[in-house]
């Protein structure tokens, strides 16, 4: 659990984890310099929960990502569960999580949850209806990721964590990757990923989030915006982050087994395809003349570019944008003042992320605003 002020909703939390029907087996603490009475709340809790409790305060602030890091790396199981500070755990939780890795192939197991507002009233569902069931290599979009409050995931993957200082966050390509963007693409790359369709924690919604949800169910206009005003800055960033992780994954394959280093190599190429993919679409846009672009537009279908997203191509939304917006429109619709590629991506079936703060930030920073809609890369 990595805790920020969070003395006001940190109570349920805990005394959640005391409920699981499969104890944990020890909960890790690690505060990023609180001013509440987040510390004073945990430590009354250790002294009669029904398990370890250990509680790090950082001596610096290290911001979400590098906290959660910071307390994973401190766990000693074999199975690690981040933990936010502010949501509430359903009983089984634990118990449903550790049933997913019964092979020894799943590297992780994530869930759906209920979406709930401050005092717990539902509004919706993270992930919508989708059922279980196991992804393997190549059958998911390479960026999809779960939210960290639903990962469970072997200890194991932690012994890259270094390579992560030299990842790209999608979005903001100048930070490495949060602590779920990075537990998930390792875990998928080098082995199965399962998913557990009924909710297992009830994700509280309130003013201080990180993270905010909403409903996913785009207007016309903003159907319109998604596919032709959405810009070129968000192809230029996918491209240095799939370059990043596709050097990454080249540099870790010695330290695999056979069957990973098999994995690890096939996703080294499928990230090295989707670089060049976003490159050459980021080079059409900015080509003045049409026959060039339209050359360049059938070069890409011919290559496969805008295959499934599940099977690693960029998808029939990028297909539809660059053949209406780029052929027709120019790059009159290519740089357009407001469209930033700050929104996170959407998970599984259900609504995109909220804005993420930088990595510099609390472990739960503020929130303002609604993110914008996710664009179609």
């Amino acid at each position: 659990m990595a805790t920020h002020n969070g003395a006001r909703q940190i109570a349920g939390q805990l005394a959640s984890l005391a409920a699981q029907t499969l104890l944990p087996a020890e909960l890790v603490v690690t505060d990023d310099c609180s001013t509440d009475e987040t510390i004073a709340r945990v430590t009354a809790f250790a002294a009669a929960a029904p398990f370890p409790v250990r509680i790090e305060s950082n001596a610096t602030q290290l911001g979400y990502k590098a906290n959660f890091m910071h307390a994973a790396d401190l766990c000693g199981s074999d199975l690690i569960a981040f933990c936010d500070q502010d949501d509430i755990w359903l009983p089984g939780k634990l118990k449903t999580c550790v049933d997913a890795f019964d092979r020894d192939d799943v590297l992780l197991a994530y869930h759906n949850a209920t979406v709930v507002t401050d005092d717990l009233q539902p509004i919706g569902s993270l992930h919508g209806g989708a059922s279980s069931h196991v992804v393997r290599k190549f059958q998911s979009d390479p960026w999809h990721y779960g939210l960290g409050f639903t990962l469970v995931f072997r200890r194991a993957l932690l012994s890259f964590s270094e390579s992560r200082l030299s990842s790209a966050d999608f979005y903001h390509f100048d930070e490495p990757e949060a602590h779920d963007q990075w537990i998930f693409f390792l875990a998928s790359c080098l082995g199965d990923v399962a998913y557990i369709g009924e909710p297992q924690v009830l994700y509280r919604q309130h003013q201080t989030n990180t993270f905010g949800w909403r409903d996913n169910s785009p207007s016309l206009l903003g159907l319109w915006y998604n596919v032709m005003l959405s810009g070129v800055d968000g192809l230029a960033l996918r491209a240095i982050a799939a370059g990043k992780r596709a050097a990454i994954l080249d540099r870790i394959t010695p330290e695999l087994s056979d069957e990973q280093r098999r994995r690890a190599r096939s996703s080294a190429a499928g990230y090295r395809k989707l670089e060049s993919s976003y490159r050459l679409r980021r080079e059409m846009y900015e080509t003045t003349k049409l026959r060039s672009r339209m050359r360049q537009l059938l070069s890409l279908l011919r290559n496969g570019a805008y295959g499934a997203r599940v099977h690693w191509g960029v998808g029939k939304k990028a297909l539809a944008r660059d053949a209406v917006c780029n052929v027709f429109f120019g790059d009159r619709g290519a740089h357009p003042a407001t469209a930033q590629p700050t929104t996170a991506e959407a998970i599984h079936t259900g609504a995109p992320r909220g804005k993420r703060s930088p990595e510099t930030t609390a472990s739960r920073g503020n929130v303002t605003g609604r993110p914008p809609r996710e664009l179609p890369l």
